[in-house]
């Protein structure tokens, strides 16, 4: 389906990211190079066994969506001043629990759909 570029090994769990556009792959390369905050950010990514982990506000604090966007989740990218968010889609195996929410520890691998600077604004 996507493009796979960052599959890591964190301690016997790999999480594992696939992009579905290399030009928004290119792009948080790019950040991640000029932005101190966008390269922990990703580092930390690559160190997490699963969702739980880049929860944290100093590594992402990723949270799941509603709305228009329900069944995603969004991974801040930049600080405050700068937004910029991975808006990313659950793969692999998954689980959700009786209400349709996604069991955080099951979260080891996803799509990022796209990047955005803003999506409260539309």
């Amino acid at each position: 389906m996507g493009l796979t570029e960052f599959t890591f090994c964190a301690r016997f769990v790999i999480m594992h990211i696939e992009w579905s556009s290399e030009k928004d792959k290119k792009a948080v390369l790019r950040l991640a190079q000029q932005n101190r905050v966008t390269a922990r950010r990703m580092n930390a990514i690559k160190a997490s066994k699963n969702f739980r982990d880049i929860e944290h506000p100093s590594t992402g604090r990723a949270h799941f969506l509603k709305n228009d966007l329900a069944g995603y989740f969004a991974i801040d990218l930049e600080g405050k001043t700068r937004p910029a968010r991975l808006i990313c889609q659950p793969a692999g195996d998954c689980r959700q629990d009786e209400q349709g929410f996604y069991i955080k520890e099951t979260v080891t691998e996803f799509i990022v759909i796209k990047i955005e600077k803003d999506y409260h604004k539309k």
